[in-house]
């Protein structure tokens, strides 16, 4: 590895084979995070692309939720330190309650000091006590699930906990991604 290239790089690629279970992979996306909880928001901010998209992304949200009649409460799945999800509540201009499930316990920490409800669980693992949401955000993390299966049941979990009349937003890595 080039080290000069990768210098300011937050992810390098390396194949593992055989490829890790689900419950392998789930623990070592949560330890990743867990060592970039304390540096994510500042790489996440100070990367051009990547703030720039997540600033239009919030925007765009939060011009949605500024047209709902309802929204009482929003679960941000995948929901990190929180630092988006509170963005695009300032930016809506409404009062709600945000609940967030995080596989970084480490994240979770953070996300709880920004002002959400956080689980540190596996979406699919996950058994929250607030079932009913009028909105659901999952921002930059549904690539991270491990198969189109569990992908399938990921979304079949998000309607049974979404309102009638509520919104999913999420965003994908690569449409095609199996």
């Amino acid at each position: 590895i080039d080290a000069a290239k990768h210098k300011k790089a937050s992810h390098r690629i390396f194949p593992i084979l055989p490829k890790p279970s689900p419950g392998k992979i789930y623990e070592m996306l949560g330890g990743y995070y867990d060592e970039q909880a304390h540096e994510y928001d500042f790489f996440d901010t100070s990367h051009v692309s990547r703030s720039a998209y997540n600033t239009t992304v919030n925007q765009l949200i939060a011009d949605e939720y500024k047209q709902r009649q309802q929204l009482k409460n929003q679960l941000a799945l995948a929901c990190g330190t929180g630092r988006r999800a509170a963005e695009i509540k300032e930016l809506s201009q409404k009062e709600y309650h945000i609940v967030g499930v995080d596989l970084s316990s480490e994240m979770c920490e953070i996300a709880r000091q920004n002002g959400v409800e956080a689980y540190n669980q596996q979406w699919l693992e996950a058994d929250l006590p607030h079932k009913n949401f009028d909105v659901i955000t999952f921002l930059y993390a549904f690539g991270h699930i491990c198969s189109h299966s569990e992908r399938k049941e990921a979304l079949q979990k998000v309607y049974k906990y979404l309102n009638k009349g509520g919104a999913f937003y999420f965003d994908v890595f690569n449409v095609l991604d199996d």
